[in-house]
């Protein structure tokens, strides 16, 4: 799974040349070929995208395998430091913004301003939307909605609209990706986010030097010109990896897994 796991971290070669056109298919969750699909909407046109599909193995049916998790994750660390001068104030902020109000301003914006209520629902300006289906970045950047993404919750609100908003009209090559599910492949991919070493302790200073492995290696597989040349590349990353501690990161993976289900389960 950790092998996995590096090798879809996307690097910035992989995504031009998504970009440029000159690549027919790839391996990836749907949101990860949003940019490149901007780009080609702009250089191409309309009709050049990439969509997601199931790719099974000989005698495997797709409600046997897993194609995607269905969770948003709040990807921004937060802390009260031990010289916050107010505490109580900065958790009472936390909570506001772990509330379902607080979620909505986050995830959605402000009301009269990019939303508005309507007959008991939030109802998202035609903009918002269309925006976040042209060109998420930018939409990101020009509103400040989704800029932070903290404390995120899945799922709908009490009045029955998703907590994020891009989830209330999704755009087609997402449409087609959510086609394509299956009950299988509704799982939550919380449970394995931030289960890697502490930078500061010695197993994530491993794990650091696992990640410049990585960011070394990966773009030369990318860039073999065969595939028994990609395969080396990837035979030699991994053979670093594994002097670099790589089995003593995976059991601290392990360990924090646990104690985070026992934990939840509590």
């Amino acid at each position: 799974m950790f092998t996995i796991y590096l090798l879809m971290r996307l690097s910035c070669q992989w995504t031009q040349k998504l970009s440029a056109g000159n690549v027919f298919s790839t391996f990836a969750s749907y949101w990860d070929t949003d940019a490149a699909n901007t780009a080609l909407a702009s250089s191409v046109g309309e009709d050049a995208k990439f969509y997601s599909y199931k790719i099974l193995g000989n005698g495997i049916s797709a409600d046997e395998t897993t194609y995607s998790g269905r969770s948003t994750l709040g990807w921004d660390a937060i802390a009260i430091t031990k010289n916050c001068k107010n505490p109580e104030a900065a958790m009472k902020m936390i909570n506001y913004l772990a509330s379902e109000e607080g979620q909505y301003l986050l995830m959605w914006g402000i009301e009269g301003t990019n939303w508005n209520m309507e007959d008991g629902k939030h109802v998202p300006n035609d903009d918002l939307i269309e925006g976040f289906q042209t060109d998420f970045d930018k939409t990101k950047l020009d509103t400040g909605v989704r800029k932070w993404t903290w404390f995120v919750k899945n799922g709908n609100g009490t009045d029955g609209t998703p907590y994020d908003v891009t989830q209330y009209k999704v755009k087609e090559t997402r449409q087609v990706a959510m086609n394509h599910f299956g009950e299988s492949d509704r799982w939550d991919t919380a449970e394995f986010e931030g289960l890697t070493p502490a930078g500061s302790t010695p197993d994530g200073l491993k794990w650091q030097k696992i990640q410049d492995i990585y960011d070394q290696e990966y773009p030369k597989i990318v860039n073999a010109d065969s595939h028994d040349a990609a395969m080396e590349e990837y035979d030699k990353m991994i053979s670093e990896m594994n002097d670099a501690g790589l089995e003593d990161v995976e059991k601290v993976i392990t360990q924090n897994y646990q104690e985070r289900m026992k934990l939840w389960s509590e």
